[in-house]
């Protein structure tokens, strides 16, 4: 996947469907962990030259921070050799025993508890108002403090 990937951004400008989307399972879209789990999987999107998959329904605070992610890691140039050592010191910094959740679909929880999914997006997104709630802000402020201190200018 990787030779073909790269072949393709060298010889074209396609950008591929491709990558992942937080593995935490966006139980608290507004929290710290969730911010960083985007990243990382922002980070490795546009190293890889994928588009940006941000799973299912993502508020517009997810979609802004990936957005801003991955400007940030193009302004960083990180290439691939950087990102396993980086990625690798931000799970092992922030992310130490957090809960990993690779096949959970969130769109799930409309079946399961509707009040559960709307309550996650609520906590970071005003949609009365259109804008960013404080809590998301705070966790926002955090992780990108964070970020920029590992070498990711946000």
């Amino acid at each position: 996947s990787l030779v073909v990937q790269l072949a393709i951004r060298r010889n074209t400008s396609i950008i591929t469907y491709g990558g992942g989307w937080p593995q935490n399972g966006g139980e608290d879209l507004s929290s710290e962990e969730h911010l960083i789990e985007t990243a990382l999987a922002c980070m490795r999107s546009t190293v890889l030259g994928h588009n940006i998959h941000l799973g299912e329904t993502p508020p517009p605070t997810t979609v802004a921070w990936a957005a801003d992610v991955s400007d940030a890691t193009l302004e960083a140039g990180l290439k691939l050799p950087d990102l396993y050592e980086l990625t690798s010191r931000i799970r092992g910094e922030k992310l130490v025993g957090k809960t990993r959740i690779f096949s959970r679909d969130r769109r799930q929880l409309l079946y399961q508890d509707p009040q559960a999914f709307f309550a996650s997006e609520q906590r970071c997104y005003d949609f009365v108002n259109q804008r960013p709630t404080e809590e998301f802000l705070r966790s926002r402020k955090t992780a990108a403090k964070y970020l920029r201190d590992v070498g990711i200018p946000l």
